[in-house]
C-alpha cells in the first residue's frame, strides 16, 4: 500500500512490486494485488457533483502514479464518465450519507474497478484553475453548510 506520507525530507513511501515469498512473516506486511488496467481513474465527489479525471496506467517498477507524474512519465486529464458511472457513484455516496471524497478507479476493458475512497482525499490537482468548476462547487457547498447552520 502506499501512505502518501513523506519518508524524510525528500522521499515519499511509494507502492513497490514485491515477491511475497521473499518478504520476513515477522512482520505485518500489508500486500495487495496488482490489477491490470488502461488507466486509473480519479473522481472528486463535491456535493452531488463529479470531477473525473484519468492517468494511463503506468507498469513501471514501483507502480506507484505519484512516481510518475513526478518523473514527468504520466499526466492526469480530465476525463468523462458514463451515465451508469456517474449513476453507480453517486448512489454510494448517497448510501454514505458524505457529500464529499475522493474516489479511486481502474479502468479495465470491463469498465470502472472500484479501489477504494478517501472521504479526506486531496483532489485540488484535478482543475487547479478552475476551468470545470471543481473549486466553485467547493466553495458553493461551504456556503450552504454554513447558512443551514445559522
Amino acid at each position: 500500500t502506499n501512505t502518501g506520507a513523506p519518508m524524510g525530507s525528500t522521499t515519499n513511501f511509494n507502492v513497490t512490486r514485491v515477491r511475497p515469498e521473499q518478504l520476513d512473516t515477522a512482520y505485518p506486511w500489508f500486500l495487495q494485488v496488482a490489477g491490470k488496467a488502461a488507466c486509473e481513474v480519479t473522481v472528486a465527489y463535491i456535493a452531488g457533483k463529479l470531477f473525473a479525471a484519468e492517468m494511463p496506467r503506468c507498469d513501471a517498477v514501483t507502480m506507484d502514479s505519484r512516481q510518475a507524474m513526478a518523473d514527468g512519465k504520466a499526466a492526469w486529464r480530465p476525463c468523462e464518465l458514463s451515465a451508469e458511472e456517474s449513476c453507480r457513484i453517486t448512489a454510494m455516496m448517497g448510501e454514505t450519507g458524505l457529500s464529499f471524497s475522493r474516489l479511486d478507479f481502474l479502468r479495465t476493458e470491463q469498465g470502472l474497478s472500484f479501489l477504494e475512497f478517501n472521504p479526506n482525499g486531496q483532489y485540488g490537482w484535478i482543475d487547479w484553475c478552475n476551468e470545470r468548476g471543481m473549486f466553485s462547487a467547493v466553495v458553493d457547498e461551504i456556503l450552504r453548510v454554513h447558512a443551514l447552520n445559522r
